[in-house]
């Protein structure tokens, strides 16, 4: 909580000069400078985190690299990314939950910060069962980075990203958040309208090869469960 790590916004039926004012009036003898970071490029490397716990549920995360905040490919990445394990109608969820009934609940997920990026996919199911989901989920990735996706597919991703991203912005506390998060990070602020045409313009050879990028690898698997470390080295190699 201090100068240089604060911003202030605002949304809804406020006048910009007027809430200038007012934050100047309340804030204006705070002085800070923009923090500096230094950043150190690590290598990624496959390996397996457990949490040993005698439990009748087994928590799985399979991670890999993704993209920064600011990469022009995040958005072939959004747009793959529900079609990996967006919702119900997504690969993941379709074949491990409604085929096959191996997990309560299966999503994949991205994590983009300013200068890193990380891409997930999240499986709750039980210890038994662990390794037949962990192979359906690398079976699942190898055809998405061998084959990309179908054009219906893409169509039905972008339809409900742009639907999602409308519903998300319908209250002025969203919008403010939105436009907060954005100068906290340093990017650009950009309307939905022009994010809309940005999801609109991804082509399946976008998606194609944002899948090869992010989904061959490497690998990082965490599992809270009864196991051990050396037992699901199989599934990050």
């Amino acid at each position: 909580y201090t100068p240089s790590s604060v911003v202030i916004s605002a949304a809804g039926r406020v006048d910009h000069e007027d809430f200038v004012a007012l934050v100047t009036k309340h804030f204006g003898s705070w002085e800070g400078v923009a923090p500096t970071r230094t950043l150190q490029t690590l290598a990624v490397r496959s390996a397996v985190n457990v949490v040993r716990r005698d439990t009748e549920q087994a928590h799985l995360v399979l991670g890999m690299p993704g993209y920064v905040r600011d990469d022009d490919r995040r958005y072939p990445h959004l747009v793959v990314d529900h079609i990996l394990g967006g919702g119900m109608s997504s690969r993941l969820f379709e074949e491990i939950r409604e085929q096959r009934g191996l997990a309560y609940a299966v999503h994949s997920f991205r994590m983009p910060f300013v200068d890193t990026g990380a891409s997930a996919i999240y499986v709750g199911t039980t210890p038994s069962q662990a390794a037949e989901v962990l192979k359906l989920v690398r079976s699942e990735l190898a055809k998405l980075v061998e084959s990309g996706v179908t054009a219906e597919e893409m169509v039905r991703a972008k339809g409900h990203v742009k639907g999602s991203l409308a519903l998300s912005l319908e209250d002025a506390t969203s919008r403010m958040t939105r436009l907060g998060r954005s100068e906290l990070v340093g990017l650009d602020h950009i309307s939905v309208d022009e994010v809309v045409a940005l999801v609109e313009a991804v082509t399946l050879d976008d998606v194609l090869k944002v899948a090869s990028d992010v989904y061959a690898g490497p690998f990082v698997l965490g599992a809270v469960g009864p196991f051990d470390a050396a037992s699901l080295e199989e599934f990050v190699a």
